[in-house]
């Protein structure tokens, strides 16, 4: 109650909520500076609040499908994924995985889903960009978005089944082939 007091009220009807005036602590202590707190009790919110609200990260995913039928064919896919995982940061790398021919996913781990979202979508505009010039097309099935641990799960299970059906079966023979 007493910090609530000192301090808490006034910053909730500053920032609309206490917790969004935290939020704001994490990046700019400087918003304690008015209140007169001790080095001991500025040192243990702040900490506190760093270890409570620290950002979790978001993965963002885009499935799509990527098809090149001119001569560059296979390399001019390589090259127009290529450009478009070098869209990524160090901090926040796009990775692309192929799921089943000529479906692929990326995805990108990100503190800032809005970020995640608009690096994605400018890493799809440079692949369409890179493989429309190489006589190749590009068909987004499912834009940027925040994706979850189920989404992940189903993803997971997509990729085994890919590798399931891609796996020969009994009677797949190459003289089988051959008779026809």
């Amino acid at each position: 109650e007493d910090l609530y007091e000192s301090f808490g009220w006034e910053l909730g009807d500053e920032f609309g909520h206490i917790l969004d005036a935290f939020k704001r602590l994490l990046s700019d202590h400087s918003i304690l500076d008015r209140f007169h707190l001790s080095d001991d009790l500025r040192s243990a919110l702040i900490k506190n609040v760093e270890l409570r609200l620290t950002p979790q990260p978001v993965k963002v995913r885009s499935d799509f499908e990527v098809t090149c039928f001119a001569y560059e064919g296979i390399d001019a896919i390589k090259e127009a994924l290529t450009a478009g995982i070098k869209m990524g940061t160090e901090v926040n790398p796009i990775t692309v995985r192929l799921i089943a021919p000529p479906l692929y996913v990326m995805t990108c781990n990100t503190l800032d889903q809005e970020f995640g979202v608009d690096l994605l979508e400018q890493a799809l505009a440079k692949i369409k960009e890179e493989i429309t010039t190489r006589k190749g097309e590009i068909v987004v099935k499912m834009a940027p978005t925040a994706v979850g641990a189920e989404d992940e799960l189903a993803l997971q299970k997509a990729l085994e089944d890919a590798m399931k059906a891609n796996m020969e079966v009994e009677g797949d023979d190459e003289e089988d082939e051959d008779e026809d």
